[in-house]
């Protein structure tokens, strides 16, 4: 586990893969290339899409799939209950 402060070793040995990397002054850590800080959560995100406050929680690269199936479900509700309507 690395402490704060500290890059992984095969990211401090590359100078053309060190200067993708920047330093979150806010959580006190180094981020990768697609890595962003939540303002909302207070952490950094890999791949952050967005903060969802239906889930509330942040969207990245850990959780796209659970978020895509989140809509699909509430979509899928809602055309449920508009069909009632119809019918």
């Amino acid at each position: 586990m690395l402490g704060p402060k500290e890059l992984p070793p095969e990211v401090a040995s590359d100078p053309s893969v060190y200067e993708q990397w920047r330093y979150c002054n806010k959580c006190d850590i180094y981020q990768g290339p697609k890595t962003r800080h939540c303002n909302d959560c207070g952490v950094c995100i890999d791949e952050l899409d967005h903060h969802c406050p239906w889930m509330s929680k942040c969207i990245g690269k850990g959780n796209m799939k659970e978020f895509k199936w989140f809509n699909v479900s509430w979509i899928l509700y809602f055309l449920y209950c508009m069909s009632g309507l119809l019918f």
